[in-house]
């Protein structure tokens, strides 16, 4: 099997399981949403935004790190990553510190407080299991990371779903991810040191004034993609409450529940670009520009899709309390196509090790991110949040596309672009024409439309049709 089959078995072995484990996770969502109402999923969504920015600082890029690095020295597994659990320990108790000081700010609740608390004791576990799962994917093993990620979802469904039925208070309800977050750290530690050994807990110092540097990009990258999603809903509890927050939540989770399948491609990609960049450097660039080609054949029409039925889809789900999530939704649409364009260029630059040329590229166009917030948020609340997003990460495509360009070359992305953007316009049409039916009925039939327009203009041809025939075998 060659590298394009593998990374499209290995995101195709992802993505099945995934698809099952985030669309039930998706359901809870929307009861617990419904249930406790805008202020309730606010007051959640806030919690888990703050926390995630604190620690994923506990992480220090050390997860996307040790992909490519473990990818090329997989007999240091032990010593890598014994060194990287030390790092994260001493800074998770950094980062819970910093909750503790942050929390008076925002005016929390009793019920915010518990909150804050239980998807803080979350994330550290969640983070920790991250770690370790490194070793499957720098082995290319990734139907385990599929497995335990599954467990991690269905986890928190199997205890919080009786919760919620049963009526029991929010606070209550949420215990289910601390939960949840045991198993998946116990099962993924149990699960690597089975597979690989124990870790190597020598304290290496030369190593880890490595992880000191080499790391920092992956850090300062991965927080800022991390917080152009989370900083909106932090800074949205503050000036509006939790509220407000939840109508932002409730469309962004609409488009995380897209954009986690260009996070697989991506997850996929950085190994095999990793050896190909070493091995066979003309099959790196060509690999990159089909993996542009392919994501953007799928997220345009989707992208359309959403916010072709946004109103719809938004009643459809979480009820006419969060009827204001449609205009967010429609501007979250289309930062999902810059976002998923972003993900292949970062993968293409950290298979070569290339991470410093674009640090300064991300920290600016997360700088514009904040500086956006701060200025749209306090007067337009979550539309302000949305378009926020949107312009910073159009600015971080296009610093992050020119760093790419001047190391491999330039890779024409608007030819890439038109075809599926016909397909969107066609299903545009076909939606603006079809009688009034329900937003169940509309999917399918835009969704066929945009298809057929693919195959009617060439987007997608016989022979990506064999290729994915072949990568399934």
């Amino acid at each position: 099997m060659n590298s394009s089959h593998r990374l499209v078995k290995n995101t195709l072995s992802q993505i099945v399981a995934h698809v099952a484990a985030n669309v039930v996770f998706f359901g809870f969502y929307v009861l617990f949403s419904r249930q406790f109402g805008r202020e309730g999923i606010g007051i959640y969504a806030f919690s888990l935004a703050l926390t995630t920015i604190l620690f994923i600082g506990a992480d220090y890029g050390l997860t996307t790190y040790l992909v490519p690095e473990v990818s090329r020295k997989r007999e240091r597994l032990p010593r890598y990553l014994g060194n990287a659990v030390l790092v994260k320990v001493g800074l998770s108790v950094l980062g819970t510190g910093l909750m503790i000081a942050l929390a008076p700010l925002f005016h929390l609740s009793a019920q915010g407080y518990q909150a804050l608390w239980l998807i803080g004791a979350s994330q550290v576990l969640y983070r920790l299991g991250d770690l370790f799962k490194t070793a499957f994917a720098a082995h290319e093993s990734l139907s385990r990371i599929a497995f335990t990620d599954v467990l991690s979802k269905a986890s928190v469904v199997l205890v919080g779903l009786p919760l919620l039925l049963l009526g029991l208070p929010m606070t209550a309800v949420l215990w289910a991810f601390p939960v949840s977050a045991v198993v998946y750290a116990a099962v993924t530690v149990v699960l690597t040191i089975r597979r690989y050994g124990w870790p190597d807990f020598t304290i290496d110092t030369a190593l880890l004034r490595r992880y000191a540097t080499e790391s920092l990009p992956f850090f300062l990258t991965t927080l800022q993609a991390h917080a152009y999603l989370r900083v909106g809903m932090v800074f949205l509890n503050y000036f509006h409450g939790p509220s407000v927050t939840g109508i932002f939540a409730a469309a962004q989770k609409m488009a995380e529940l897209i954009l986690i399948f260009a996070g697989f491609y991506r997850f996929a990609l950085v190994p095999v670009l990793s050896r190909l960049y070493r091995e066979a450097p003309g099959q790196h660039r060509i690999l990159y520009a089909n993996s542009l080609r392919y994501v953007l054949l799928s997220i345009v029409p989707i992208a359309a899709l959403l916010a072709l039925t946004a109103e719809d889809l938004v009643r459809l789900l979480f009820g006419a309390e969060f009827a204001p999530s449609a205009g967010v939704l429609r501007v979250v649409s289309l930062y999902l196509v810059f976002a998923t364009i972003r993900n292949i260029i970062m993968a293409v630059l950290s298979s070569m090790n290339q991470q410093w040329q674009w640090v300064h590229s991300h920290l600016t166009a997360f700088a514009l991110h904040v500086a956006l917030s701060l200025a749209l948020i306090p007067r337009y609340g979550a539309m302000g949040a949305a378009w926020a997003l949107l312009c910073s990460e159009a600015v971080a495509v296009a610093l992050a596309a020119r760093v790419a360009s001047h190391q491999l070359g330039p890779v024409p992305v608007a030819p890439l672009l038109w075809k599926p953007a016909a397909a969107a316009l066609a299903m545009g049409a076909a939606v603006s024409l079809l009688p009034s039916l329900p937003v169940m009925a509309t999917l399918p039939l835009a969704g066929a439309v945009g298809l057929a327009s693919l195959f009617a203009i060439g987007g997608l041809r016989k022979q990506d049709l064999r290729f994915l025939q072949d990568a399934l075998r």
